[in-house]
C-alpha cells in the first residue's frame, strides 16, 4: 500500500479503486470509500469487517495485529460475505502514518488483484495439462518407434538369412549341372545375392535402423565381392565416411559387386594388377569409383556388359550417373547426390 492510498477518518478515499477500510485496532470502522461501500453495502456500517468473515475470526484478528506494528503494508487474504456472496481478497492492510488518539489501522482489499491471480492461475493450470498431455503423447510416441525399431531390424534379420537361404538353394540346383554358362549364371547370381546380405548385415548391425555408414560399410561389401573374384590381395581403399540410407547402401552393394567383378576378370594381366577403390564427398556430392591398371575396356564390351547396365540401373535409382574412362586402365565413377534418397522418394 502506498504512503498517498492511506488516510485518517475525515480525508477522502474515494479515489481508490479498490476498497479501503480505516479502522481501531478492535476492528472498529472509522471509515470507508465508495469502492467499499459498492461491495458491502450497509453491512458495515457501525460494525467490523470480522461481522462478515468467510474465515476464522482468528485468522483476521492475527492479520490485524500484525498490520498495526508497522506502517509498511503487510499482505494476506481472508474471505469476506459480500452482498454478491463470499469473494476471496488479497489484503494490504497497516497502521496510519498519522497522528490520532487511537491507533488507526487502513485496510485495502485488492479484488482486482484477486482476479488476476485467479486467471494466473487458471492458466498455469490449463498449460500444466497441455505440458502433461504433450508429455503422454511424446511417451507413446518414443514406444511407437521403439517398437518400429524393433520390428525393422527383425525384419532385416529375416531378409538377410532369406538371401542366404536363397543361395545354398542356388548353389544346390546348380551342383548337378557342368555347363561352364550356367556355373557363370550362377557364380553372378552369388555375387549379387552375397553384396545384397552384406548390406542387410550392415544395417542390422547398425546403431540406426535407417541409415549405414559408408567407410566400414563398402569396404566391407568390395572385400566379400574382391574374394570372391580371386582379387582379395589386389584391392586397395581410399574412403571418406558419411550416411548412407538404406536405399543409397543397397544399391551401391550391387554397384560395387559388379564393377569390383569386372575389374578382376578384365583388369588384371595374367592376374596381377591393382584395384583402387574410393569413396568420397565432393562439396556434396558423393563419388564412388573402382580404378584398375589394366588394358582398359573397349566401347563395345562396355555397351555389351549386362553387369554394367545393372550399374546404370542402380545409379539412376539413387539419383546418380556411372561415368566409364577406359583410356589407362579402367576407371568407373558414380556420382550422386548426398540428398539423392530423398530425391529418389519424389
Amino acid at each position: 500500500m502506498s504512503e498517498g492510498s492511506k488516510s485518517d477518518a475525515g480525508h477522502g478515499l474515494d479515489f481508490l479503486p479498490d476498497p479501503v477500510l480505516v479502522m481501531t485496532l478492535d476492528g472498529r470502522v472509522i471509515e470507508t470509500n465508495a469502492a467499499a461501500k459498492a461491495l458491502f453495502g450497509a453491512k458495515l456500517a457501525g460494525g467490523s469487517p470480522a461481522d462478515l468473515l468467510a474465515d476464522e475470526p482468528e485468522d483476521y484478528r492475527r492479520f490485524l495485529r500484525n498490520a498495526s506494528s508497522t506502517t509498511a503494508p503487510r499482505p494476506g487474504k481472508l474471505a469476506f460475505h459480500t452482498d454478491d456472496g463470499p469473494r476471496r481478497f488479497m489484503l494490504q492492510a497497516a497502521r496510519s502514518k498519522q497522528g490520532s488518539p487511537n491507533v488507526q489501522v487502513i485496510l485495502r482489499l485488492l479484488q482486482q488483484g484477486t482476479d488476476r491471480f485467479a486467471m494466473l492461475d487458471r492458466r498455469v493450470k490449463a498449460l500444466d495439462a497441455d505440458l502433461h498431455d504433450k508429455l503422454h503423447k511424446n511417451a507413446a510416441m518414443q514406444e511407437a518407434l521403439r517398437q518400429k525399431q524393433v520390428l525393422l531390424r527383425e525384419l532385416q534379420h529375416r531378409v538377410k538369412n532369406n538371401i542366404q537361404l536363397i543361395m545354398s538353394l542356388t548353389k544346390i540346383s546348380a551342383s548337378g549341372h557342368d555347363s561352364p554358362e550356367v556355373c557363370a549364371v550362377v557364380e553372378t547370381l552369388r555375387g549379387r545375392l552375397q553384396a545384397m546380405a552384406a548390406a542387410q548385415e550392415a544395417l542390422y548391425q547398425a546403431d540406426e535402423v535407417e541409415t549405414v555408414m559408408a567407410q566400414a560399410f563398402l569396404e566391407g561389401v568390395v572385400r566379400t565381392a574382391a574374394r570372391a573374384s580371386g582379387a582379395a590381395h589386389e584391392v586397395s581403399f581410399s574412403l571418406e565416411d558419411a550416411e548412407l540410407s538404406s536405399n543409397e547402401a543397397h544399391c551401391l552393394a550391387l554397384i560395387a559387386n559388379e564393377l569390383i567383378t569386372n575389374a578382376a576378370k578384365h583388369g588384371m594381366r595374367n592376374a596381377q594388377g591393382q584395384i583402387l577403390v574410393t569413396f568420397a564427398n565432393d562439396g556434396g556430392e558423393y563419388r564412388f569409383q573402382v580404378a584398375d591398371d589394366g588394358p582398359g575396356i573397349s566401347d563395345k564390351a562396355v555397351s555389351r556388359s549386362s553387369g554394367l547396365a545393372l550399374v546404370r540401373g542402380l545409379c539412376r535409382q539413387i539419383g546418380g550417373r556411372l561415368d566409364i574412362n577406359g583410356d589407362k586402365g579402367t576407371v568407373c565413377t558414380v556420382r550422386f547426390r548426398a540428398d539423392s534418397h530423398d530425391v529418389a522418394k519424389e
